[in-house]
């Protein structure tokens, strides 16, 4: 994804490790949800915000928060976390908002906490226990244990049915109308 603008990421340092050979890593994101920590490529982000004034939106599912001006852009805001059933009791401080492209348009992510940009070779992840990646874990690319901790690898192209994508879409076209 290319933009004319660069990316910004409000409160995040890129975790250093001179060990890893960069040709051979990725760099992602860590972000929580509740007790689980996720990674997606960064390439995915294109900013990471603070959380701010959010204006309802009805008749949408229950994860879809509301909808905030980002630069003058309206953006539908989902809350992962109740889009993964993985709500859990978090810092309103800490909740940050993933701003990313999905293939028809942008949208926000809340999340419970971004924490790093780290750099984590391809090779460290395996795919999903069969168990997991069924159904509910078509949008998981990989696991792995990294740095003492357990990350789940997230494509953000397949969060969303086409369904759900289209009906962002329409909210998208809703608000920018009015």
């Amino acid at each position: 994804m290319s933009n004319l603008l660069a990316p910004s990421y409000v409160g995040l340092e890129l975790a250093p490790d001179e060990s890893l050979d960069l040709q051979e890593t990725q760099r992602f994101l860590i972000f929580r949800l509740g007790e689980a920590t996720f990674a997606v490529d960064i390439q995915s982000v294109y900013r990471v915000l603070r959380p701010g004034q959010l204006g309802p939106v009805p008749n949408m599912p229950s994860f879809v928060e509301g909808v905030t001006a980002i630069q003058g852009e309206i953006l539908p805001i989902i809350h992962l976390g109740k889009r993964f059933r993985l709500e859990g009791q978090t810092d309103q401080e800490d909740e940050r908002i993933l701003v990313i492209d999905l293939p028809d348009q942008r949208v926000g992510l809340l999340v419970d906490a971004a924490s790093e940009i780290v750099d984590i070779p391809i090779t460290a992840f395996q795919p999903p226990p069969p168990i997991v990646s069924g159904i509910s874990g078509e949008y998981i690319s990989g696991i792995t244990d990294w740095d003492e901790r357990l990350i789940v690898l997230l494509d953000f192209n397949r969060i969303f049915s086409v369904a759900e994508v289209a009906a962002l879409a329409e909210l998208e076209r809703e608000t920018t109308e009015e």
